[in-house]
């Protein structure tokens, strides 16, 4: 189901599985592009100038969506408050086997600051999907260029004990290198994700905003 307001997958389920669950008004649960997550502590020499750029809170403004056979495609206008932001289009494919694929671009505009702490989708699962397999870095948290001590392979964890509680609240629970992952609920159903490359993936209970 896609919103017409937002233009963003706001429900999805597969084979009776409640993939993506809007569990807020208002608050887009389908794939939808960010450039912000929770501070740590050596961004300080990015900190003041994404700040300034008015990037922290950002508004989407769809253009009508257009749809193609199994396709559908999605153009969104992602703004900061100080005339800077991103357009980006998506184009969801609906194949017969039940999958999913999404081609995204993403095209900056205005005067960006120094560094972005992160650019990529963000979406709100349905929280019954608690298991997590991978395939990637781990199985503690590692980073790109933090990573030499986690090896590629084969992990299970849940969402629940991807969340390291520092003394001073930060970002965490990241895994580099993750060629798939899945999440499943109790029974073992669930979804899984792909990309043309390796994935740098973070699952948690809880919203940067709320770190």
């Amino acid at each position: 189901m896609f919103s017409r307001k937002s233009g963003l997958l706001t429900q999805l389920t597969m084979n009776g599985v409640a993939v993506l669950k809007e569990i807020l008004p208002g608050v887009p649960a389908g794939p939808h592009l960010t450039c912000v997550r929770a501070f740590v502590d050596n961004d300080k020499w990015l900190k003041d100038s994404f700040l300034a750029s008015g990037l922290v809170r950002l508004g989407y403004h769809p253009e009508p969506l257009v749809v193609t056979g199994d396709c559908v495609k999605a153009v969104i206008d992602v703004t900061g408050t100080k005339g800077c932001g991103f357009k980006h289009e998506c184009t969801y494919r609906f194949k017969p086997d039940g999958s999913l694929t999404l081609e995204n671009t993403v095209t900056p505009y205005g005067v960006m600051p120094k560094a972005l702490p992160r650019l990529g989708l963000t979406m709100r699962l349905d929280p019954a999907l608690e298991h997590i397999k991978y395939y990637g870095r781990g199985p503690w948290e590692n980073y790109i260029d933090r990573c030499t001590g986690s090896f590629v392979g084969l992990y299970e964890s849940t969402v629940t004990e991807q969340y390291v509680d520092y003394v001073r609240p930060q970002d965490n629970g990241y895994k580099s290198g993750v060629r798939w992952a899945e999440f499943t609920d109790g029974s073992g159903k669930g979804v899984r994700f792909e990309a043309s490359e390796p994935l740098f993936m973070q699952a948690l209970h809880v919203g940067w905003e709320d770190i």
